[in-house]
């Protein structure tokens, strides 16, 4: 279990956490989430004692991981697969991390077979795609048979088979008792694969839940009414916290948020009013994450950025 407790960190002038409390659970796929620049990556490294904490502390079942005897038995993490050795074949690159630990020659190539490395063992890590580097980070994650997985933008560089084959290592993970801690910012893949979420924005907390509790309580359900009359039933279903939005190009299909579908019928009923469609459609994971952090962007794109009145500069 990992205990983040009061937790802040300063570079120089900049706060890159504030008063950021969380603990991550055994037997449960964790989700980490933030826009770019929210401080994933340096709560991670402060877990791991790659950085100091400027307040508050971070526990690892109850310590400080740099107090464990057996570090690569506590935790497995990557955290960044760029600084591998190019010159080093793959083999050898994680023989020399076992060798830390004692870790022999039978469990480097197991932990190669595992990741799909085997036939590239001796390959230098030079000539790797992102992919094969990623999966090589994960072989030196998993090499010790640890208790705690701590992984920061895993798919990355990994095709399609690659990501299933993350999605599916993880929940084994999990299901086998373990602590599994995962970053990424493909949305749809987090929705896949975690249960719970952890979700920071300016290096401090924004939700800490179920993917289903974050998701119902960030973003309104939409529901899909076709009518052969919107003007009509636009009326008979406005009120102060609904929105209802049209098409030009499906004149006779409306988007309706803020009520539930049965209220929607029964107003359809009450008014006379004919309806050939009513289908709520769940916001996603990424729509809750959208409205949750909106304002809390440190770099946002012109298409998201508030509309300014006014002529242009």
């Amino acid at each position: 279990m990992i205990e983040v407790d009061h937790l802040s960190k300063r570079f120089g002038d900049k706060l890159a956490l504030s008063d950021l409390s969380f603990s991550v659970r055994p037997g449960l796929v964790t989700g980490f989430l933030g826009p770019n620049g929210a401080g994933k990556s340096t709560t991670m490294r402060v877990i791991l004692g790659l950085d100091r904490p400027t307040l508050g502390q971070v526990r690892v079942d109850g310590r400080p991981f740099a107090h464990t005897a057996e570090p690569l038995a506590k935790i497995g993490a990557v955290l960044d697969v760029t600084g591998l050795s190019p010159g080093r074949s793959a083999y050898d690159h994680l023989r020399a991390v076992g060798a830390t630990a004692g870790i022999g020659a039978a469990r480097v190539n197991q932990a190669l077979a595992d990741v799909g490395l085997a036939e590239v063992a001796k390959r230098r890590v030079g000539g790797f795609s992102l992919g094969m580097r990623q999966r090589l980070g994960i072989a030196c994650a998993l090499i010790g048979d640890p208790e705690i997985v701590i992984l920061d933008e895993p798919v990355n560089g990994l095709d399609p088979e690659g990501v299933r084959w993350i999605r599916s290592l993880l929940q084994d993970l999990a299901a086998q008792g373990r602590t599994v801690f995962v970053s990424s910012h493909l949305m749809s893949e987090m929705a896949l694969t975690a249960q719970h979420l952890v979700v920071i924005a300016r290096g401090q907390l924004v939700a800490d839940a179920s993917v289903d509790a974050f998701v119902r309580s960030a973003a309104a359900t939409t529901v899909r009414v076709r009518t052969s009359v919107p003007p009509l039933l636009s009326d008979a279903l406005a009120g102060d916290d609904v929105t209802i939005s049209s098409s030009t190009a499906d004149p006779g299909l409306l988007e309706v948020t803020g009520l539930a579908a049965a209220a929607i019928g029964d107003r359809a009923l009450a008014a006379g009013l004919p309806i050939h469609e009513l289908t709520p459609v769940a916001a996603s994971l990424e729509d809750a994450f959208m409205e949750l952090t909106r304002d809390k962007l440190e770099y946002t794109s012109a298409a998201l950025a508030p509309q300014q009145n006014g002529p242009r500069p």
